[in-house]
């Protein structure tokens, strides 16, 4: 029932996000290159009311989010995938997990939270 899913790429990404989105942010799940979209959480990406995908600004990171996007699109429709899907892209030294461990994570979700609060607008305040 997630109607927000935010996909980080590698997995000390997914749990750092997870652990600072919280559950108003809804799932935040794992996808990348090599791995590819695992097919447990499909049921979770056709629920969500919006898909964000927070990655790197590189070449293999930008694949990853257009070929969700695709497969957003064949599963919606082209006009609801676009509707839906959302990309924050970062560079590469935004490494959620490294910037978390420096303690230098705030000012990094500072920008991915309007994201998240456009395309979920009644998420409480200060929910994560």
């Amino acid at each position: 029932g997630a109607r927000l899913v935010v996909v980080a790429e590698g997995e000390p990404d997914w749990w750092t996000l997870a652990a600072q989105l919280g559950p108003h942010a809804g799932v935040v799940a794992l996808c990348a290159v090599s791995g590819g979209w695992p097919d447990a959480l499909t049921p979770a990406l056709d629920q969500a009311e919006a898909v964000v995908v927070a990655t790197h600004d590189t070449e293999s990171s930008r694949k990853v989010a257009n070929e969700l996007f695709l497969a957003l699109a064949q599963r919606r429709g082209l006009e609801a995938a676009r509707r839906a899907f959302f990309r924050f892209l970062v560079d590469e030294d935004a490494d959620w997990n490294a910037l978390h461990c420096a303690g230098e994570i705030e000012a990094r979700l500072a920008k991915l939270r309007p994201l998240v609060d456009a395309t979920m607008p009644e998420t409480p305040e200060g929910a994560y």
